[in-house]
């Protein structure tokens, strides 16, 4: 097996395959992107609620009328307020997107 030399040949667009290849290792937890919740407004207990609700397994995530309700009920209300009045940037945090990166790929060499 020492012999087995393997060569990558990218004849076509390198940025499409690197993508796809940092996407791939994504999908197996094998790296990590980093989020940029932007500046202060979102509450500082945000991943702490949206995971706890998560962890309860009683609602889909997408969700977020339901889920703000289950994060006012466990004391998390300015968070539930939160994700009552964004939407959209709670719909992009739990898909995995940085908040207020212009591109996704900006996150990943960080």
């Amino acid at each position: 097996m020492d012999d087995l030399q393997l060569e990558l040949k990218l004849e076509d667009d390198g940025e499409m395959h690197a993508r796809k290849f940092i996407s791939s290792l994504a999908s197996r937890g094998l790296v990590a992107f980093c989020m940029d919740l932007g500046s202060g407004e979102i509450p500082d207990r945000l991943w702490e609620a949206i995971l706890l609700v998560l962890d309860t397994g009683a609602t889909n995530m997408f969700d977020y009328t339901v889920v703000a309700g289950f994060m006012k009920e466990y004391c998390y209300v300015p968070e539930g307020d939160w994700v009552l009045t964004n939407a959209a940037k709670y719909v992009e945090l739990i898909f995995g997107n940085a908040l207020g990166a212009t591109d996704k790929a900006e996150c990943a060499g960080k």
